[in-house]
């Protein structure tokens, strides 16, 4: 039943009502703004046991949007700030403590610069500049620091995400791209499991590592 508690990891939520992500892209500089603020507030209030909060960009250049969250070392307070405010707002308007999780994204050929992992006749509208291997030999420190920062921030924890035709998600579909990210099934998946391994390894153990994969 929905009002049934379940148990992930060391954390118990209260209920299986879960708010799904979804990017408004009111962020200022990456920071909650006045509007992402009220939004998740008002997520607070609504009694569900896990908030899942929307896709953050891992680097500058993996955003989609001016205004994507992007959790950094120096906004970290302010989404802290938002946390704390949103535990306290929901024990005070339901009685319930909502465990967060957040996105952790890099959009790829969605992003401003797009940046693809081979060429794609489907997207050739959205076609862009190939990322190299060493481009994506960087990509899981970035994963592991955002980890880290979500941490600090109070997040229970991330989600690796790989859907929506994003980066992740389209390493996965490089049956044509050369070398050691494209081709066989180990290729494919390498730069994905690297990424969840690099935050796997800098995590606490209580902090939950989820995934969202589309194929």
């Amino acid at each position: 039943m929905l009002n049934d508690t379940i148990k992930i990891g060391t954390h118990t939520l209260q209920n299986r009502v879960v708010l799904q992500p979804m990017e408004a892209c009111d962020c200022e500089n990456g920071a909650p703004s006045q509007l992402t603020v009220r939004k998740y507030m008002r997520f607070a209030e609504s009694g569900a046991g896990l908030i899942w909060f929307e896709a953050n960009g891992v680097c500058p250049e993996g955003l989609t949007n001016p205004g994507q969250m992007q959790l950094t070392e120096q906004n970290t307070d302010r989404f802290k700030q938002l946390l704390d405010d949103m535990k306290e707002q929901a024990l005070k308007v339901t009685g319930i403590e909502p465990k967060t999780i957040l996105q952790l994204t890099h959009s790829g050929r969605q992003s401003m610069e797009r940046l693809t992992m081979y060429d794609n006749k489907v997207y050739a509208h959205r076609s862009g500049q190939i990322v190299t291997d060493d481009y994506l030999e960087q990509l899981p420190e970035h994963y592991a620091a955002s980890t880290l920062l979500a941490e600090k921030a109070g997040f229970d924890g991330v989600d690796i995400k790989a859907c929506h035709g994003y980066l992740l998600m389209e390493a996965l579909s490089a049956f044509t791209r050369p070398g050691k990210y494209g081709g066989s099934f180990e290729n494919r998946t390498r730069l994905y499991l690297n990424c969840f391994r690099a935050a796997k390894d800098v995590k606490s153990s209580q902090t939950i590592l989820g995934a969202r994969i589309g194929l």
